[in-house]
């Protein structure tokens, strides 16, 4: 199985959430917890690893996103086992979109478009952060697919701790 697929099933697939987390859009009654608009979206990601599951090591996904903060767009480069590994070393797999959520008023969407054979495109609202934990939530709709671990503004692909 083509691994990018894999990657892109876990994001649909994998239940790796706080017990807080029931569904995006409610946790406790929290008030900062809500819907990123397409602005903060860039910015949460732009220049950032994105780490799943948020509990690991081990991770599925150490994800960075070439953007700057303020960018709209950038490339996917996952750093794998790290950019001198002979075996399986950090490459760009993909690329991003961030846009505005046709008729949701300012809410944000990210899009992901994964290269390979066969390619895989998702898109997700993204809802934090979580209260605690500082995760974030991948959303489709208000149903949960993923929290996402974010370390922000690492400058290049690194490895999630």
């Amino acid at each position: 199985m083509f691994r990018h697929t894999l990657i892109a099933g876990v994001f649909l697939l994998v239940n790796v959430v706080g017990p807080a987390s029931a569904a995006c859009g409610f946790i406790n009654g929290d008030p900062s917890y809500v819907e990123l608009t397409q602005g903060a979206i860039a910015s949460l990601l732009g220049g950032s690893e994105a780490c799943v599951p948020t509990a690991g090591p081990p991770w599925t996904n150490q994800e960075f996103h070439t953007g700057a903060p303020s960018s709209l767009s950038g490339n996917i480069i996952d750093f794998k086992l790290g950019p001198t590994s002979p075996t399986d070393p950090t490459k760009q797999i993909g690329s991003y979109v961030i846009s505005t959520t046709s008729g949701r008023g300012s809410h944000g969407q990210i899009a992901y478009t994964y290269t390979g054979s066969p390619p895989a495109n998702f898109a997700y609202s993204v809802w934090g952060p979580e209260p605690a934990t500082g995760y974030y939530d991948f959303c489709n709709g208000l149903a949960l697919v993923v929290a996402v671990k974010v370390l922000p503004s690492t400058g290049g692909p690194v490895a999630c701790h």
